[in-house]
């Protein structure tokens, strides 16, 4: 969710809440090593498959950009699943991740993280613009997107099923009314961030969730706004956040 948060802005100070979620996202990727640390082979895999995404970043930014997204429905949509063992719910990583095209500026709307918020698809155009994508290739990009969310709404109301409309129509609120910051900060902090804790808890015991805990407290006493505006932190944070998709992935299949 990187281009979810993109906007604020170095100069403003979003406080000490917002600063600390943002600390909770940035690091909750370090469960990853959990997962890996048991083989030095799939420490090195890991390292090496970063070091790739980079350079796909530089190579073959389209792609790389499309496979992110999907790879984003995916994992949220997960959260979806997990929370209603129905599979069909996976459906919403979709609509959250496609939806936020659509997400508002801040000034018309009471949910402004900053008074800089701009609309949804503002924040896609300028991050996308920032990794050096061609400009027509951003309005593909967001088209696509914006179809995919239509046809998913479509396909939902289709399932006849009265919880996944009233979610479906949830979302399509969320999404139309508070600003993507807002949405992001909100659902990282509220729903995936605690079913990753609580995933972890339950395999690993509580210890490496203190220590996770710990480090996002101090982290969030550094300019961390950084890591979610600065150009080339995006170039790594994309590569670096895909992978982390790609082991959770493994992991869930029982792979690793």
């Amino acid at each position: 969710m990187t281009t979810v948060i993109s906007q604020v802005e170095d100069h403003q100070s979003p406080g000490f809440l917002i600063v600390w979620v943002m600390s909770i996202v940035a690091t909750h990727g370090g469960f990853d090593w959990l997962l890996i640390r048991r083989d030095m082979k799939m420490v090195y895999i890991y390292i090496l498959s970063i070091i790739i995404g980079v350079l796909m970043m530089d190579l073959f930014i389209a792609p790389m950009i499309i496979f992110f997204i999907g790879a984003s429905c995916y994992h949220f949509g997960r959260d979806f699943e997990y929370l209603s063992l129905d599979p069909n719910y996976m459906l919403f990583g979709v609509m959250l991740v496609t939806g936020t095209v659509l997400a508002p500026p801040g000034s018309e709307t009471p949910f402004h993280i900053t008074g800089g918020d701009k609309p949804g698809l503002w924040i896609w155009f300028n991050t996308l613009e920032s990794l050096g994508m061609e400009e027509l290739a951003m309005s593909k990009i967001t088209e696509i997107c914006m179809v995919i969310w239509v046809f998913t709404i479509v396909f939902l109301f289709a399932t006849m099923k009265p919880k996944l409309v009233t979610l479906c129509l949830v979302m399509i609120l969320a999404t139309s009314t508070m600003t993507l910051p807002f949405i992001g900060l909100a659902y990282m902090g509220l729903v995936h961030i605690p079913i990753a804790i609580r995933s972890v808890e339950l395999t690993h015991g509580s210890f490496p969730v203190t220590v996770w805990l710990l480090i996002s407290i101090l982290g969030s006493r550094r300019d961390v706004v950084s890591l979610y505006t600065d150009h080339q932190a995006l170039r790594f944070g994309i590569p670096i956040v895909t992978v982390h998709v790609i082991t959770n992935f493994l992991w869930e299949k029982r792979w690793i």
